[in-house]
């Protein structure tokens, strides 16, 4: 009996999780939540909020390390989409692949470049 009504909320669930409302209102969410979480870490960080306790911080950063690992699900949840989708041979899924790659490129490189600046700058 049990097993029944697990099975059917976890059903009921999928068919939620697939809307393409429900997708979309938590990739904005996302969006918005991430500057909103910087702000706070910052905040909670900085001089500005010399009267935070430590247990206001650790919930702070536990708040941040939760949103990391919902991101990394969420894209790597993407990932294997669209390599289910190459295996599959479906329409477009070649080209998904090749911009995903590009988008990547684009996005790392300027990402190394200024890491590898900065420790230059920085150990002399």
């Amino acid at each position: 009996m049990k097993t029944l009504h697990i099975n059917s909320a976890v059903t009921t669930l999928n068919q939620w999780r697939k809307k393409r409302s429900v997708r979309t209102g938590f990739a904005v969410g996302l969006f918005v939540l991430g500057p909103l979480m910087v702000l706070v870490t910052y905040l909670a960080l900085s001089s500005f909020n010399l009267h935070s306790t430590s247990v206001t911080l650790r919930l702070i950063v536990l708040a941040d390390l939760i949103y990391v690992l919902v991101v990394t699900a969420a894209v790597s949840q993407r990932i294997f989409s669209i390599i289910s989708a190459r295996r599959a041979q479906s329409a477009g899924s070649r080209l998904h692949s090749r911009l995903s790659a590009v988008f990547a490129f684009v996005a790392l490189l300027p990402t190394v470049l200024v890491a590898i600046f900065a420790t230059i700058t920085l150990n002399i």
